[in-house]
């Protein structure tokens, strides 16, 4: 009888334990995507695009046997999704980098580095994961629709896009896939969005989910022993300091896993594998930005402003991007930077005209150019405190327009850089307003960009209106 009663006890204390566990463990946490005027198949044509776009520039790890397996992994954690059939392509760069980043559509992109890096299988799949749920979210063209709806917030009422509209989105805002990266950093809400996801997503796979917060731990650890193979992963990232918290919590909504993998011998062999084979290319290879134009680019074309305001000539392998009503960007592909969640222009030009504002008092003369020159450097150290004038100049004059041209020259180094940042600034009178042009480099390679820089500048035409 005693042992009976011992057995009943333990019984019913099982059976209040696992009520009480019960009714403590709150429902997992429901996502919804954003605001979205895109289709799915028009996610998956924009992805494509981009991917070919991407790969051109990146270094695609060419190795049968270590494709195969990210494309396993990739596929077994994606048809645990709402979207299983997107055609996911899952390709391994080849640079020590430690980073993964995901396009519209499903095409989800590891560095090699990250590979070599993680200990365990989940800790890998976590990552891929997390870059998974960006796709099942949709965060690239949620990100897109907010940056059209803010320049056109009565496209709403046209409903969804149509096909191929997508292309008149992208030329309104002024740019193309991988330069204005849209689709490759993402807000703090959309990135804790994705880790949740992510979390859940592990679990349904059937692995610990904690292999989420050992990954985030281990890029904590690497962060301090080598920064510098982390800096692309943090510039469209955040730091995993307050990440790891909402992961944990996420977690305690979840039910136990019987069994839960963590590690696989696969896993142990792909990592070897890749640690045998010759290191990867340079991170950042040599750019337009470090060589300089005149090595690449020697042939010119002519620039035009739509409204006839200004016009002068670029290199022939940039591109134009339109920046406001009368601004344009003008800049090789390589001559931006991801820095601090924001894209940076690091070589390129910008120009633009500028209103100065006349003084006050009655009778005042026509304000001098350098006073003019002054306001507009005042105006671009507001946007780039870190700037700081170093020379000035006043030119003979150019083009047609007649009048002194004035040069100032600013330095400094931008955050999240370590390098010098030159800029050089050529303003001259365009009626009542100035016309500019913004050269921008690294300073150590602005000798090599000069010519392509004074040229420009020559051939400088600009209305008198």
């Amino acid at each position: 009888m005693r042992i009976k009663r011992t057995m009943f006890h333990r019984c019913a204390a099982l059976v209040v334990g696992l009520a009480v566990g019960t009714a403590m463990a709150a429902p997992q946490t429901r996502l919804k995507p954003g605001i979205n005027l895109f289709t799915i198949e028009q996610d998956v044509e924009m992805g494509r695009q981009a991917a070919e776009e991407i790969e051109q520039k990146m270094p695609i790890l060419r190795d049968r046997i270590v494709q195969r397996y990210i494309t396993d992994l990739g596929l077994a954690l994606a048809k645990k999704t709402d979207y299983p059939n997107l055609p996911w392509q899952f390709k391994v760069v080849n640079s020590s980098d430690v980073n993964a980043f995901a396009l519209p559509g499903g095409f989800i992109y590891v560095n090699r580095g990250l590979i070599e890096a993680a200990e365990t299988e989940g800790e890998l799949a976590g990552v891929l994961g997390h870059e998974i749920s960006h796709v099942t979210l949709r965060h690239g063209t949620n990100q897109l629709t907010k940056a059209y709806l803010a320049q056109a917030p009565l496209a709403i009422l046209g409903g969804i896009i149509g096909q191929g509209g997508w292309q008149a989105v992208m030329a309104k805002l002024g740019t193309t896939f991988v330069v204005n990266s849209l689709f490759l950093k993402f807000s703090r809400s959309a990135e804790t969005q994705a880790d949740i996801a992510g979390t859940q997503l592990l679990h349904a796979a059937g692995y610990d989910p904690r292999q989420m917060v050992r990954m985030f731990q281990l890029l904590r650890r690497l962060q301090g022993r080598d920064p510098s193979k982390l800096e692309e992963f943090f510039s469209s990232h955040p730091s995993p300091q307050h990440r790891i918290e909402r992961i944990e919590e996420e977690i305690a909504k979840l039910p136990p896993v019987s069994h839960p993998r963590v590690d696989t011998m696969r896993f142990r062999r792909i990592r070897t594998r890749l640690k045998a084979m010759p290191p990867p290319p340079k991170s950042r290879p040599s750019s337009e930005a470090e060589r300089g134009a005149e090595s690449s680019s020697p042939d010119f074309r002519q620039f035009r402003h739509p409204q006839g305001l200004y016009e002068l000539p670029y290199p022939a392998t940039w591109r134009v991007y339109r920046s406001g009503e009368t601004g344009v960007v003008l800049a090789p592909d390589d001559g931006w930077r991801s820095i601090g969640g924001r894209t940076h222009l690091v070589y390129g030009a910008i120009v633009d005209l500028f209103q100065p504002q006349r003084p006050r008092r009655r009778r005042a003369g026509r304000l001098s150019l350098g006073a003019a020159v002054d306001q507009l450097v005042e105006r671009l150290r507001q946007q780039n405190p870190y700037l700081r004038p170093v020379s000035r100049r006043a030119r003979r004059p150019s083009g047609r327009t007649g009048g002194q041209r004035l040069d100032v020259i600013l330095e400094g180094v931008p955050p999240g850089q370590r390098s010098v940042e030159r800029v050089w600034v050529a303003a001259q009178w365009a009626g009542q307003r100035i016309v500019y042009v913004a050269f921008v480099s690294p300073q150590r390679a602005f000798g090599s960009h000069r010519m392509t820089f004074e040229r420009m500048i020559r051939g400088l035409r600009a209305a008198s209106r």
